[in-house]
């Protein structure tokens, strides 16, 4: 008897982890269309994943932050932004347990986009966000934290001239700014990684367009003085990551071949010295958006097109610690997804982005891809809908604050003096019920009850809560 429940207890438990092993995507978001862009591990066990939300009433989009437990459900989630348009790109924790993001907001068309980065407590409450940028666009694609809880983002700046040029912040625990850090100060630049190790900060950009593109990566110290520059030689290729390890620093990207986009990995030694560059050369477009490295060598994600039909799946394969091919396969329905970030953690794989292959409506749902297999074969993974959205607005915090008030008769005005002022009204439940442009000071003819004052003007935008009577 005692062999049998042996016998019976082992056959469980290989059915158990044959179970727990197989591919699964966790669906996110609104009825809007959604994505994921950035996701980290917390130290307390967990995720934080910020992106996009579309799905907001009164609102263009939003910067979407979740914070999902071990088994990748919902602890909690906020859309941050005002009736503008907020984007969400990176993420990061610091040693306090505190969170940072960075994307970019559009909060006049005055003023143009600016780079956002903010910061929240461990239950998702905004503790400050900023605005600002040197240029006529800016936008904050990158964010790390150092060892003293400072958050580091690399930014993309336009200006009039048509240079880009890629700018690097520093931000205390309180928000204050440093002076603008020119790593690319001038010709057409675009910045896309970011990586802090051992007490330096490396910097991965792409340099002009088409297939004179290349990239290069830079060393640099806390004041910016660059003390290395990993390059190659090669023309007509695009970078999209970067990992700096033990190993040395990798960089994953695609070579343009002709009109197709292929894989492309290059590992460099820390010296400086280059180890191994490897492209592929296909008949179809595949390329890799993100990479990450554990103890085995490197976890590469991307995208492909080889179906046709405007199809696009996900690209999950394995590199040794050269950055050499060493199997994998493709995953996904077979209808659009898209690969935006990359999280390995032993071997378990982390993808997140979005895809329309998981729901009715057919929008781009929030979407987290794990694997648990070290093998990554070619698997079409489970979809598990969680339905992790968060009704209602967070409004992004300002140094100059704005509120508007009764003076009688439900007739309301801002604290202070505003132009070309525009303003929603929205019930709890979310209707459209008042709209009013121009003036600053208006009257509200609605039933008696609580609703959602949405506002917009040359300077300022936010959310309020009022009270008709």
């Amino acid at each position: 008897m005692k062999k049998f429940a042996f016998i019976g207890l082992f056959v469980c438990l290989v059915f158990a982890h044959a179970s727990l092993a197989q591919p699964v995507v966790h669906n996110y978001g609104s009825l809007g269309s959604d994505e994921y862009a950035s996701i980290v591990a917390y130290p307390s066990g967990g995720f934080v994943a910020v992106g996009t939300t579309g799905g907001e009433e009164g609102s263009q989009t939003d910067v979407y932050l979740s914070k999902l437990n071990a088994s990748l459900d919902c602890e909690w989630t906020f859309n941050i932004g005002g009736i503008g348009i907020e984007r969400g790109n990176d993420v990061a924790v610091a040693p306090d347990g505190s969170i940072y993001f960075c994307g970019m907001v559009l909060s006049n068309s005055v003023t143009g986009y600016k780079n956002l980065v903010g910061k929240v407590d461990a239950n998702g409450t905004l503790l400050w966000s900023k605005e600002f940028g040197e240029g006529v666009w800016d936008e904050a694609r990158n964010l790390v934290v150092d060892d003293f809880g400072n958050a580091w983002v690399a930014t993309n700046s336009f200006y009039p001239s048509g240079e880009e040029r890629v700018v690097v912040y520093s931000l205390n625990d309180t928000g204050d700014l440093s002076s603008p850090i020119n790593i690319a100060p001038a010709g057409v630049n675009s910045n896309a990684a970011l990586e802090y190790y051992n007490n330096d900060f490396y910097i991965l950009n792409n340099h002009d367009e088409g297939t004179s593109s290349h990239y290069d990566v830079k060393k640099f110290d806390y004041v910016g003085y660059v003390s290395q520059t990993y390059e190659v030689s090669g023309q007509g290729v695009i970078a999209h990551d970067l990992q700096v390890w033990n190993y040395g620093v990798f960089v994953a990207g695609e070579f343009l071949n002709g009109t197709l986009r292929n894989p492309y990995t290059c590992a460099f030694n820390l010296d400086g010295t280059l180890n191994t560059e490897t492209y592929n050369v296909f008949n179809f477009n595949m390329w890799y958006n993100a990479a990450h490295s554990n103890s085995e060598g490197y976890t590469l994600a991307g995208e492909t097109t080889d179906f046709g039909f405007g199809e696009q799946e996900w690209v999950l394969h394995r590199a040794n610690v050269l950055g050499q091919y060493a199997g994998g396969g493709t995953v996904g329905t077979s209808k659009f997804e898209v690969c935006k970030d990359l999280l390995v953690v032993n071997d378990t794989v982390y993808l997140v982005g979005s895809s329309n292959g998981f729901q009715l409506n057919k929008q781009q749902q929030a979407t987290v891809y794990r694997n648990e297999s070290i093998v990554l074969s070619t698997l079409d993974p489970t979809s598990v809908n969680n339905d992790c959205f968060f009704v209602g607005m967070e409004d992004l915090n300002s140094e100059e604050m704005l509120s508007f008030y009764s003076v009688g008769n439900n007739v309301f005005q801002p604290s202070t003096q505003i132009s070309n002022l525009k303003v929603q009204v929205y019930s709890l439940e979310g209707k459209l019920t008042f709209s009013h442009s121009g003036s600053s000071e208006f009257q509200l003819n609605l039933s008696s009850g609580i609703y959602f004052l949405a506002f917009q003007s040359e300077k300022y935008s936010g959310v309020q809560k009022i009270i008709v009577r």
